[in-house]
């Protein structure tokens, strides 16, 4: 994308050139010596501009449209959101953002248990998207806290996978990308693995000390989830049931609304630290991913 709002009004100005201003001017001037040398010069300046356009797509040049200005426009209100709120929030919050509670993993390590409600995380917003806050829209991010915290043995807060991924992201609009986090947890944690495997994985995975999130698309007789969200499957009964911690588990059952997939269900509350079948969690989930030590 191209940051200089200048050479982008340039580059505009030279397509309206080519395409429009130059091509009236050899209709007006036909019959002159002159209108032959435009012609070639406007044939050129079109080939540059179409391979151009094809060979670089984040340049100025394939940008230099309305829709491009717009998009860097928004992409600089975005950067200057994050930096302002970064320097003023972020520090902060990240200091004072503790686990809820502590679980146990199989292999008995502690399981870091942070909740997207929280009064600290609920109103943090993401700022690469209008109106995204940490409480609606922040399961992907805090199911990846969880996951970290517990396998690195230390507090990875939700705003800590927050900052790290706003700084990698300027626009979030069509939603979060649980998988563009995954590759920057690969790329700044040391020895960390990811990848999606299989429900029948899921079990052996769990007693070896891996962490699973599972991707959850609510339907109409839903029990976890009134839409898309995640969970982390952390733990398993000798009786061969999956224990999970739900991002955004609330004190009281509650109804999804008529803007939901799973409109008209009630969902129980504290569904963190439950009992579920494989069965039962395959009504819901859609994908499993395996985050594992190296």
């Amino acid at each position: 994308m191209c940051n200089n709002i200048v050479i982008l009004y340039l580059f505009m100005i030279l397509k309206l050139l080519i395409i429009i201003i130059l091509p009236i001017i050899i209709f007006i001037k036909r019959k002159n010596k002159i209108s032959r040398k435009l012609l070639i010069i406007d044939i050129i300046l079109l080939l540059i501009v179409f391979i151009g356009n094809i060979f670089s797509s984040s340049s100025c040049l394939y940008n230099s449209n309305p829709n491009g200005i717009k998009k860097m426009q928004k992409k600089k209100l975005i950067e200057l959101s994050n930096n302002i709120h970064s320097n003023i929030n972020n520090d902060y919050i990240e200091e004072n953002v503790n686990p809820k509670e502590y679980y146990k993993t199989f292999i008995g390590t502690n399981f870091y248990y942070y909740n997207q409600n929280d009064s600290l995380i609920a109103k943090e917003p993401i700022s690469c998207a209008e109106d995204y806050y940490m409480n609606k829209y922040g399961a992907p991010i805090t199911t990846v806290s969880m996951t970290m915290s517990t396998l690195l043995n230390r507090n990875v807060s939700p705003i800590e996978i927050l900052n790290l991924y706003l700084s990698n992201t300027t626009d979030c609009s069509n939603g979060i990308n649980i998988e563009d986090i995954f590759r920057l947890i690969v790329d700044n944690y040391v020895g960390i693995e990811v990848r999606n495997i299989s429900d029948n994985e899921i079990f052996n995975e769990i007693r070896n000390g891996g962490i699973v999130i599972a991707k959850v698309e609510g339907s109409s007789n839903s029990k976890i989830s009134c839409g898309e969200s995640y969970i982390v499957i952390y733990n398993m009964t000798l009786e061969g049931k999956l224990i999970i911690a739900d991002p955004d588990d609330r004190d009281y059952p509650y109804i999804c609304s008529k803007s939901s997939n799973s409109y008209g269900s009630v969902l129980s509350n504290n569904k963190t630290n439950s009992e579920w079948s494989l069965e039962d969690l395959n009504n819901d989930v859609t994908k499993y991913y395996l985050i594992k030590r190296l």
